[in-house]
């Protein structure tokens, strides 16, 4: 049997009770006639009546705004409110429909100050790191220089300062990679939502300057990297700064999906990669600068595989038949659960 006009109407006007999203309806001089329960918890969650409230007409129609509002327990909260006009017998009146984002907020601030802890905490391991790759290099200098001239006794002294050196800079590295993967629950779980690749690069490439209109970018929009946006972004970064100091343009920035990860693949088309970037992926890479004094350099495409394989994810280079050099990373498109222990 089919039901009533009056029990349809009643069974609508539960649904929309039920909604997850506020909605409301203002009439012409921006009194509230009617609102379901959702727009009750944003504006009055004690449970007062908004019906007959006013809270004025809607400037603006069919554009989402951002509000802010005071509850009834005098706290803040914010929404984004779109209002529609709609005729109600024989005036205007208008539908308006309110998402709470005041959770969205905290959680957007809760993950910005884990962010800053986080870079303060890379700043150092970087700045400590450097002073004892810089110590290894002046040893080995010194012994390269004065080997003939050293007794056995010196030599060995001086190969013990490096070793000890050696195992400063070993301990310092492996207690910071092992803290990011012992912290990858907080990475790659669900307390952060997946971003956008495309959005990554075009938002990256815009805040680059100089080299940002050079590369081709491959990327369909839609495809999600489960990582912190600003970490995807300086691997990225590295292997396209790399690209163009030993590559040669075009550079072409791709990506496809593969299981539950998103494989980025940078691609230049230079003489190929040499030895000295693939020491350079596996530790700290030095050159002996025209003054003849070693200078540390290259950290970067290190760090950047250091990164990607606390997320669980891989980076390795190939050289491209005809030329050039391909970079591949992958990151976990979705959120994933490390085994417990």
């Amino acid at each position: 049997m089919a039901a009533e006009p009056g029990e349809m109407q009643t069974d609508v006007v539960g649904l929309l009770d039920a909604a997850p999203d506020g909605m409301l309806v203002v009439d012409a001089d921006g009194v509230v006639v009617w609102a379901n329960r959702a727009a009750h918890e944003v504006f009055s969650p004690r449970g007062g009546p908004l019906a007959g409230r006013s809270l004025g007409r809607p400037i603006l129609t069919g554009v989402p705004q951002r509000i802010e509002v005071i509850d009834s327990y005098g706290q803040f909260r914010a929404a984004e409110m779109i209002a529609n006009e709609v005729a109600m017998g024989d005036g205007l009146a208008f539908v308006v429909s309110l998402r709470d984002l005041t959770r969205h907020d905290e959680q957007h601030q809760q993950l910005k100050r884990r962010l800053d802890e986080q870079d303060e905490i890379l700043a150092v391991v970087y700045d400590d790191a450097n002073h004892n790759a810089t110590a290894l290099l002046l040893i080995i200098d010194e012994l390269l220089a004065g080997w003939d001239h050293m007794t056995d006794r010196e030599r060995q002294g001086m190969v013990r300062l490096l070793s000890v050196r050696l195992e400063q800079l070993s301990d310092l590295l492996t207690s910071w990679t092992g803290g990011l993967l012992r912290d990858r629950a907080s990475l790659v779980t669900e307390e952060f939502d997946a971003v956008d690749l495309f959005d990554v690069v075009t938002e990256g490439l815009a805040s680059w300057p100089g080299r940002g209109s050079e590369v081709e970018v491959v990327i369909e929009p839609g495809q999600m990297v489960h990582a912190v946006s600003s970490h995807v972004w300086s691997v990225l970064r590295e292997l396209l700064d790399n690209a163009f100091a030993h590559g040669r343009p075009p550079v072409v920035l791709a990506a496809h999906s593969r299981g539950d990860a998103t494989v980025i693949e940078v691609i230049d088309h230079g003489e190929g990669i040499g030895e000295e970037i693939k020491q350079r992926l596996q530790i700290g890479f030095a050159q002996r600068g025209e003054t003849g004094e070693r200078a540390v350099q290259g950290n970067g495409l290190w760090m950047a595989r250091a990164l990607v394989k606390a997320y669980g994810g891989s980076l390795h280079h190939q050289n491209v038949l005809g030329g050039g050099t391909r970079f591949v990373c992958s990151f976990p498109s979705r959120a994933v659960r490390p085994p417990q222990d």
